[in-house]
């Protein structure tokens, strides 16, 4: 049962440090931990179109907002938490909000379980304003039981080479475990480990959005409606990958450690 009700507001939400930009509210895939459920959203199908928002509407519901801050030291724009942002379908759409996003100078962010093409990135850091202000998260939950945990997304190998077209073009990425399954995600630690030693990439290890709000937990950054549980398998996971390189708790902490 949904605990809220779509509004146009889940377009643009946050605060003035981070906002999240969504160009649609549900997703094509059907992860096992998905929260977009708990949030009244279809997974597994395209949204329809009334739950769907052009760039150039977003852009300019951005810039009308007061808790947008422009600037290299203003507001960190997030893309994507209630959607896949770079399908088929979303993907150009995607290109064209970072294209218009990156003559504000913020920080930009874009998660996805999809393969990033280099002919697709090309049309972003051709732009005349970009100065390497958006960082790629590639999220994986699981390499081996990706086909259970992950229906609907890229095939994990296929995934990873986002990295290599990211390193080709001077485009920060890095290795987003987010979420931790509990007896899961850890059985694949070397193997994300190979990944950050061979791509040269950091690592950000998240904890489970779940939508029990009342055990004490804190609340997630994305929704009063879901909060943040930790396992000891993600310190687990922090503390292993840390023999391969850098390791974070989030993405904004990620964030604040790399230079452009």
């Amino acid at each position: 049962m949904s605990k809220t009700l779509l509004n146009d507001e889940l377009f643009i939400s946050g605060d003035s440090s981070r906002l999240f930009l969504n160009l649609e509210l549900g997703c094509s895939s059907s992860c096992s931990y998905c929260y977009l459920p708990v949030e009244g959203m279809q997974v597994g199908k395209r949204p329809p179109q009334l739950l769907s928002c052009s760039p150039d509407e977003l852009l300019r519901r951005l810039y009308s907002d007061r808790r947008f801050v422009p600037g290299r030291n203003g507001t960190i724009l997030s893309i994507g938490c209630f959607s896949e942002c770079w399908d088929s379908v979303t993907r150009p759409k995607t290109i064209q909000l970072i294209e218009g996003l990156v003559a504000q100078d913020n920080w930009i962010q874009f998660a996805t379980k999809r393969e990033i093409r280099q002919v697709d990135l090309e049309l972003i850091v051709k732009n005349p304003n970009w100065r390497n202000q958006a960082v790629a998260y590639i999220s994986s939950a699981s390499i081996r039981k990706w086909s259970e945990v992950e229906r609907g997304t890229t095939r994990p190998e296929k995934r990873f080479k986002s990295f290599s077209i990211c390193n080709l073009l001077g485009v920060h990425s890095c290795l987003y475990i987010k979420p931790v399954l509990p007896g899961v995600t850890i059985h694949d630690i070397d193997l994300y480990g190979q990944l950050m030693v061979q791509y040269e990439i950091d690592a950000v290890v998240g904890d489970l959005f779940v939508s029990d709000v009342s055990a004490g937990n804190a609340i997630s950054p994305i929704s009063k409606f879901l909060s943040v549980t930790e396992h000891t398998d993600a310190a687990g996971l922090r503390e292993g990958l840390a023999r391969y390189g850098r390791v974070f708790e989030n993405s904004t902490e990620h964030l604040l450690n790399i230079s452009r």
